[in-house]
């Protein structure tokens, strides 16, 4: 096994809450690496379950990492910060109501 197998964990684990509706939360609280033998796993949880809940050991999905890479609705990575793309002149007017001072 070379050092760049042993780095990734083979296995996450979640800690699992069914809802009264019949859907299952997995939220993930550690993850499982292999022993350098291959004859078992070391699992390192940073988080404990909540009474109640399941523990489930899944293989990592590249999925996951596909979605964490892909930026959301809104996420402004490309260091424009303005929201309103339109021009001055396009945009409505600001509020010109008076102002109190004290």
């Amino acid at each position: 096994m070379s050092n760049e197998e042993k780095k990734k964990p083979s296995f996450h684990i979640f800690a699992v809450r069914d809802s009264e509706d019949g859907k299952a939360y997995f939220n993930r609280i550690g993850t499982a690496f292999p022993h350098g033998d291959g004859k078992g796993h070391s699992l390192d949880p940073w988080a404990f379950p909540a009474p109640g809940s399941r523990l489930v050991i899944r293989e990592p999905e590249e999925r996951i990492q596909e979605l964490k890479d892909k930026p959301r609705d809104g996420d402004n990575r490309n260091g424009d910060r303005r929201d309103d793309k339109r021009s001055r002149e396009e945009r409505p007017p600001r509020d010109t109501a008076p102002r109190y001072e004290r």
